[in-house]
């Protein structure tokens, strides 16, 4: 397989993350990858001005949601980080 040394997956949140992560780290293994980035992907920040004038502090509440729900991945993320460190090349 061709080696791939870095390689970047998108993350929305979505029920695919997982499936995306778990090929992450096949990939990593089949490919002798050494380093993997995952970005949070949000679709779109753009909101009518009607609602940000009722509800000024929306986008800064839902990116901070973002970032709570995204602490809850970091566990999955750091179980499949280990298991790739553990690999023996």
């Amino acid at each position: 397989m061709y080696k791939l040394d870095k390689i970047l997956i998108g993350l929305d949140q979505s029920d695919m993350d997982i499936d995306l992560v778990k090929a992450a780290a096949y990939i990593c293994n089949v490919s002798h990858t050494r380093k993997i980035y995952f970005i949070n992907v949000i679709r779109d920040f753009s909101l009518p001005d009607e609602l940000l004038k009722e509800f000024p502090d929306l986008l800064q509440k839902g990116i901070e949601d973002r970032k709570w729900q995204w602490s809850k991945w970091h566990p999955i993320i750091s179980s499949a980080e280990e298991t790739w460190r553990s690999t023996t090349w």
